[in-house]
């Protein structure tokens, strides 16, 4: 072989490789959380990498082509001030209150805010009626969480703001506040962790759906396609199946005391 048709196959052969699908190292897209079970679970190495809402976002960028990365963010700090400005590819547990309005939104929630009312353990009060039986008290808020409007626009309350739940939790065990609302399956896992002298109100106080924050508009519409083909193949449950012994469907009815 003449070394003119080496160099010509040598040419064709770097030109298809050039060409060659880059899907063979998929691209790697951030999104910034905090952990929050049983959506987003640490690892032993203080890792996101499990959890209901990541599990799905893994499976759906996986057949989209991407790899997923969380990274653990506060909300009060950083967390959509990077999601915001590009710096990531978006966010998660984003509630209608705290929508905005140059960004995209996934329309199926993958997730809802459970909110319980929580009281110190020897709190008078034994269960929750109205939020008005708390005209007065001392509640605790988490800073830049979007809260719905009949919580964040209560007017006859006395309120103090922190920047994690924990705080919250904290002040409350220690009779520094008289309620605070979030999550009671976050907030129970932390309390048992702590040991604090918390205890939560049943029933719940409302149910809000929260969002996947996007910032590229191509990856919404595709990440918006998927994820609702997840739920159609029925794949939702099986992740809301192994986090919480129930499906999508019955998991959205609440927590039981």
């Amino acid at each position: 072989m003449s070394q003119w048709i080496r160099a010509v196959m040598m040419l064709i052969l770097i030109y298809h490789l050039l060409l060659a699908p880059a899907h063979a190292v998929p691209k790697t897209l951030t999104f910034c959380a905090e952990q929050y079970q049983p959506y987003a679970i640490k690892n032993s190495q203080g890792i996101i990498d499990s959890g209901v809402t990541y599990d799905i976002m893994k499976k759906a960028l996986e057949e989209l082509g991407y790899k997923l990365a969380v990274e653990e963010v506060n909300y009060a700090y950083r967390c959509f001030v990077l999601s915001r400005s590009g710096e990531i590819s978006g966010a998660f547990f984003t509630t209608e209150a705290g929508k905005n309005k140059k960004m995209y939104y996934l329309d199926k929630p993958l997730e809802y805010w459970t909110l319980n009312v929580m009281v110190p353990q020897d709190s008078p009060f034994k269960e929750y009626t109205s939020l008005t039986q708390f005209d007065g008290k001392h509640i605790g808020f988490t800073k830049d969480y979007g809260y719905p409007e009949k919580i964040k626009q209560n007017k006859k309350w006395l309120v103090e703001e922190e920047n994690e739940v924990i705080l919250n939790l904290r002040k409350l065990s220690a009779k520094r506040i008289d309620l605070y609302i979030d999550d009671p399956y976050q907030a129970a896992a932390m309390i048992k962790r702590e040991n604090l002298k918390v205890r939560i109100l049943y029933p719940s106080v409302d149910l809000v759906p929260t969002f996947v924050e996007i910032k590229d508009r191509l990856l919404h519409r595709k990440l918006n396609k998927k994820i609702n083909e997840l739920f159609v193949r029925g794949y939702v449950d099986q992740v809301y199946q192994k986090y919480t012994g129930k499906t999508f469907k019955d998991f959205l009815k609440g927590p039981n005391p």
